[in-house]
């Protein structure tokens, strides 16, 4: 069943997106700063795939240099992006939050919960998969084989 989220239920699926991810886990969000929440998240991350697409500007140095530590994690960059896309094998989580800290903390932000079970999540997936095509790996990041589209 699809779920409306509210900020505090949007962070808590978040996490389980994060810690439920086995096999792939891809992120989509113009603007990332990592406060330590992200960061942990993401350290135990045990995905498989790991793919970030963020875009408008490029991504705050500190954050940047956090995922130099993850040789497995492929960044991407668009520069059109406005999409937030937060999706592994078991949800894809559309949502108005950013990998902010920003808006983590001062922003009303809202999401909408997909399991896979529904058809609405292979329409999230192949959305992902169309924007990780198009945009532009960042040097030196892409370490794993081309990312290739599933079909749905």
């Amino acid at each position: 069943m699809i779920k409306f989220l509210n900020k505090e239920r949007l962070i808590k699926e978040l996490d389980g997106i994060f810690s439920g991810a086995e096999e792939f886990m891809y992120i989509v969000s113009p603007y990332v700063k990592l406060d330590s929440w992200l960061r942990k998240n993401i350290k135990e991350c045990s995905a498989e795939e790991f793919i970030l697409v963020y875009g408008k500007k490029m991504m705050e140095q500190k954050s940047y240099y956090f995922f130099d530590d993850f040789a497995d994690i492929d960044l991407f960059f668009h520069p059109d992006l406005h999409a937030k896309v937060y999706i592994n094998e078991k949800f894809a989580l559309v949502s108005s939050m950013n990998l902010y800290d920003y808006s983590l903390d001062n922003n009303i932000e809202c999401g909408v919960l997909i399991p896979s079970e529904e058809k609405s999540y292979d329409y999230v997936l192949d959305f992902v998969a169309d924007i990780i095509e198009d945009s532009r790996p960042l040097p030196g990041r892409l370490n794993k084989k081309k990312f290739k589209k599933k079909k749905i």
